[in-house]
Formats: structure tokens, sequence, C-alpha cells
């Protein structure tokens, strides 16, 4: 019997595929994410048959790493998606290696004969990934797909709010994901951001009556988002950065604002990245904004951003308490920071700031991506 690797998130939906592949006459192995999918190709499956937006590690780069594995790269690979009509999306499967991009609606029995003829193919077909496709083009581009392909997914499945919220949720997921993949040393930062945020948004909205601010969370998941583009070699420096350095991490701002001005989702979320290391009084990059100048929502990132880089550990130093943190925004209230937010911050109690980093750091942190934030 060929044996097809499946990989789905969707516990419901591998169950239901591998019942019908086997029910064709293929033995059936089933991975929950691209990470754990390169463990098992290692098999030597006849075909992957993978859904694109998965935790971890999406369809999109388990085609590009096994394209990059010369034990791995001639085993064909069909991408499932709910909007596998693009030719976008089609093409940068292709370049990927990918030999097939197909409607999860697909019969199974006709699904179950293309990844047959595949398999059969694969024994004599040589790989088509793309050879111009150079490390850098795969980082830029992945990102804009990924995000852009979610929201036409969520669209295509289904109009109502809750399920959009839902793919959009995987997107991010996806894209934080490939954040933590070269992290410094502050792992689950971007999580820990958004709750903090989240926490001084909705400790300001008490205070104020404010309305909800839309966009606040999916721009602290992401504001880090530009450092895909920034040399690792760079971010990874224990030293003094030099000037042409130091000037390559203060575009990644920028870099952030054009992938999620592409996205029509987080257009909104963009504007507020671009300013999110602004200061109150000018100093700030990459516009010189001031005061209220700055947007709101970006104005409370920089808050929340400086409390985590405080109270987490640093290849250089250890982590600070909570304590610590606000005698330090309250030093720089003024110039740094809205000296409104930090009234706000510092007024909440370490307790709770220990109490929402623990569930920031459960993944609790998605579930406030509610109707009022995205």
């Amino acid at each position: 019997m060929p044996t097809v690797l499946l990989v789905e998130d969707n516990r419901v939906q591998a169950a239901l595929l591998r019942t019908g592949l086997e029910a064709q006459g293929f033995s059936v192995d089933v991975a929950g994410d691209g990470v754990e999918a390169l463990a098992l190709a290692r098999r030597r499956p006849a075909a992957i048959l993978s859904d694109i937006l998965m935790p971890n590690m999406d369809g999109f780069r388990l085609c590009w790493e096994l394209g990059r594995d010369p034990d791995l790269r001639d085993i064909p690979v069909v991408l499932r998606t709910a909007a596998h009509g693009r030719e976008l999306d089609r093409h940068f499967a292709q370049s990927l290696g990918a030999v097939g991009l197909v409607d999860k609606g697909m019969d199974i029995d006709a699904l179950g004969a293309l990844l047959r003829e595949e398999a059969r193919l694969g024994l004599v077909r040589q790989p088509e990934v793309d050879p111009r496709l150079a490390e850098a083009t795969f980082v830029r581009d992945h990102a804009v797909r990924l995000l852009d392909l979610s929201a036409w997914e969520a669209a295509v499945l289904e109009n109502e709010r809750g399920s959009f919220a839902g793919a959009y949720q995987d997107a991010l997921k996806a894209m934080v994901g490939a954040l933590d993949e070269r992290d410094t040393g502050a792992g689950m930062h971007s999580q820990r951001v958004a709750a903090y945020a989240s926490a001084v948004a909705e400790h300001l909205i008490a205070r104020t009556g404010q309305g909800p601010m839309t966009g606040l969370v999916p721009a602290a998941l992401l504001c880090d988002l530009g450092n895909i583009r920034v040399s690792e070699s760079v971010l990874r420096k224990r030293g003094s950065l030099a000037p042409t350095e130091l000037e390559e991490v203060h575009r990644h701002p920028e870099f952030t604002q054009e992938i999620l001005s592409e996205i029509g989702a987080l257009r909104e979320a963009a504007e507020v990245v671009l300013a999110h290391h602004e200061r109150w009084d000018g100093s700030g990059y990459p516009k010189g904004l001031t005061g209220e100048d700055i947007p709101l929502a970006a104005r409370i990132i920089a808050v929340a951003d400086a409390i985590d880089a405080i109270t987490s550990d640093r290849p250089y130093r250890d982590a600070e308490t909570f304590e610590r943190a606000s005698v330090e925004l309250r030093r720089c209230s003024g110039s740094q920071f809205d000296p409104n937010l930090v009234d706000v911050a510092t007024g909440i109690e370490p307790e709770e700031w220990i109490s929402i980093r623990e569930r920031a750091e459960q993944g609790t942190a998605w579930s406030m991506l509610t109707p009022g934030y995205l």
C-alpha cells in the first residue's frame, strides 16, 4: 500500500481524510503541523497531503524546508486550501516545489486518484523547486502570501465573523511562529507584548470610557515582523551595533508596514506598527513624530514592549521585576512614553502583571482577538 503523510492540525478533518484515504487502499501517517511532518517525512511516504494554515510551521514553509533537503525534496507535496483558485498562491506553491494546490472540498475519490498518480510520477519526476527562490525571497513573499491567503480562505469558508476570526488567528499564529524561529532570547515576546498592550488598553478604557482600539492586538503581535528582513547576524549581535547595522534595525517598522499594508485586513495595523518606535518627545523613528501625533495604539505598544524588555531575560542581563519596570516607565514619562499611559500602566499591580504574563505564555493571548480588537 502506498503511504500518504497527511498534515492537518484540525483533528476532525484529519480523521475524516484518513478514513477516506484508507478506504482507497492508502496507508496514512498523520502529522499535526509542519514540524512534525518534517520528522515523519524521513519515513519516505509516497506523497504528502498538507493543509497550509497551521500553527508552528505552515504548509508553504513545509514545502520550502522539504525542498532544501536533498533526501526529501523528491517527495510529491499536494497542498490544500479553501482559496485554491488564486493564481498568486498557485504560482508561489509551485515555486516551492508543490505538485498541486487543491480545494479543501475536493471529492475524496478524486483526491485519492490524484495522490496515487502523483506518487507514481514521483518515482521518476525531478523536483521542481525554483532554484532562484533564495531565503530572503522566501521570507519576504511567504509572509505576504500566508496572511493574504488566510483572509481569502476565511471569506470563502464563512462570512460569519467567528469563522473569520479563527482563520485570522491561525495566520497570526503562523507569523508569530516564524518570528519565534529567529528569536534573540526573548521567547514568546510577541504574545507577551500583545497581552500587556491589551491590559493597558483595557485599563485606559475603564478610566476614560474610550471605545475599543481596532488593530491593537494584531499590531502588537506583528510589530517586529519586519525583523525577518534584518540580518540574523545583526539581530543576534551581543555587542554594540555599527551605524550601518543600527540603521538596518531601525528600518524594521518600515519593513513590517510594507508587509502588512499588502493585506487588506491588516492595513490599519500596518500604520500602527510603523509608529511603535516613535517617542513622545520626537526622538524616535522612523518619522520623529511627537505627542498625540503618534497613534494611540502605537503609544500603548511602546509601553508594553518596554515592560516586556525590562522583565524578560536577555543574553546580557537577567530579568527585572515589574516594580522595577514601573520605576523605569516613570523615569521615561514625558520623554519616551505618553505620561497618561505611564500612569495607567504603573497603576496596575505587579501581581496582575504576573498573571497576565502567565496567561500569555500559556497561549491564551490569542483569545484576545475578539471583535473589539480585531
